[in-house]
């Protein structure tokens, strides 16, 4: 059985991929052939289906060998569904955020239950290497809290106590925290305070299976290594507990103007490749008639998703905007009216069409990316290393014990060689 100390320094990132494209599964499949062995993914992304795809992937490799982690707590899509069903039995009722009407939160137990066993079905696997609470700090959304922190800590470590039953009885290996709010300083208002997360640990149980940390860092968010408080940072925080830190968000940075793709340059370099310019009307083509059947003489232009999605797909430059659009309104409308079982073409051609919007979207951004780089006195690559490389050393170096990449198509692997 794989540990944390033999984990590849690059992992796998599954935020973006789906069981429903070959070019993921290829991906995936070419990062474990040149020696990558950790894997990342959540219940909710891609709305199950990157837990699916991570799940195929067992049939070609041996299960000891890779090292899988998934996370819950975002209640949406079909866990929405499951949620409900649970609330009808009498579970999960308490210690829920509502974000909005298809958007909840919870780590209460007993729905971080029925998360972790819809998981190990989905990933083909009967143990979860490690198991993460998904951004907790949602919690801090709940207008009504009128003790939050204290409410906030109470929470964790009633999921803790729970996780360690988990690992009791074989179900997870070791267990953490997800969260882009983590630092070593509880005066910010959505803190979460690792010092105090350690403690809490620490009171459920001595020599605890929490292990893992995972939070964005990149040359913008970069606090956990350069913000001290009482002479320690959070990377040292973190190593002095013996946790191990997994970064996200690698090639991302927020920033005041937005979002920005730092790994996106190339982009720019190559130009757009206008070959899926039709991936729309493809895309159409394969739902008209079901639409006609389903709804009868209503027009494609009356149905606002559609209507959006052709008038914007080329033209996207928000990430929480291209989000919502793909991996939420558009899809839930697909699950909708094929009443959730979508026909494989179907599923290839939103597969193509979400493929080639985001080449667009990085089209869009990338311009923004050399002049903040520069202004930041950080120069684009001229050896052979590529942005990429550079970034992963650097942070490695600054502490960060493994990061994890959205490898979404087999020629991102060739970055990432020298790090698994």
């Amino acid at each position: 059985m794989i540990e944390l100390n033999e984990l590849s320094k690059v992992g796998f990132g599954g935020y973006r991929i789906s069981s429903t494209s070959k070019e993921n599964f290829d991906a995936l499949n070419a990062a474990i052939q040149s020696g990558c062995n950790l894997i990342d993914t959540a219940s909710n992304y891609t709305d199950g289906e990157s837990e699916k795809l991570v799940g195929e992937i067992f049939n070609s490799f041996p299960r000891e060998k890779i090292f899988v982690i998934t996370k819950a707590g975002y209640i949406s899509g079909k866990n929405l569904a499951h949620f409900k069903s649970l609330n009808k039995k009498g579970a999960a009722l308490n210690d829920v955020v509502k974000i909005s009407e298809s958007f909840e939160h919870s780590i209460h137990p007993d729905y971080l239950k029925i998360q972790i066993e819809i998981s190990l079905k989905r990933l083909n696997t009967s143990f979860l290497d490690g198991f993460l609470l998904h951004s907790p700090e949602y919690f801090f959304d709940d207008q009504f809290q009128k003790e939050p922190h204290e409410e906030y800590y109470r929470r964790i470590k009633k999921a803790f106590e729970f996780l360690e039953e988990m690992v009791e009885i074989g179900k997870i290996r070791c267990y953490g925290v997800s969260s882009n709010t983590f630092t070593i300083d509880s005066s910010s208002k959505k803190a979460t305070d690792l010092r105090k997360v350690i403690a809490i640990s620490n009171l459920v149980r001595a020599n605890s299976n929490f292990k893992l940390i995972q939070l964005p860092y990149n040359l913008i968010e970069n606090k956990p290594s350069s913000y001290y408080v009482d002479n320690q940072n959070l990377i040292n925080v973190a190593k002095t507990s013996d946790l191990t830190i997994i970064s996200n968000r690698p090639l991302n940075a927020m920033t005041d103007s937005g979002l920005l793709r730092l790994g996106s340059y190339r982009v720019l370099e190559k130009g757009y490749d206008t070959e899926n310019d039709d991936a729309y009307s493809d895309f159409v083509k394969s739902i008209e008639g079901t639409i006609t059947e389903k709804y009868g003489d209503i027009t494609l232009e009356e149905i606002e998703i559609l209507s959006y999605t052709k008038r914007n797909w080329k033209s996207i430059d928000n990430l929480d905007v291209f989000n919502a659009v793909f991996d939420g309104i558009l899809w839930q409308f697909l699950t909708t009216i094929f009443d959730e079982e979508i026909p494989k073409q179907t599923s290839h051609l939103f597969t193509k069409l979400k493929s080639s919007a985001w080449d667009h979207y990085l089209q869009t951004v990338s311009s923004q990316i050399t002049p903040y780089l520069e202004s930041q006195g950080i120069s684009l690559p001229k050896s052979n290393e590529s942005l990429p490389q550079i970034l992963m050393r650097r942070y490695l170096d600054n502490g960060i014990d493994h990061v994890l990449c959205g490898i979404t198509k087999p020629k991102y692997v060739q970055d990432y060689v020298g790090f698994f």
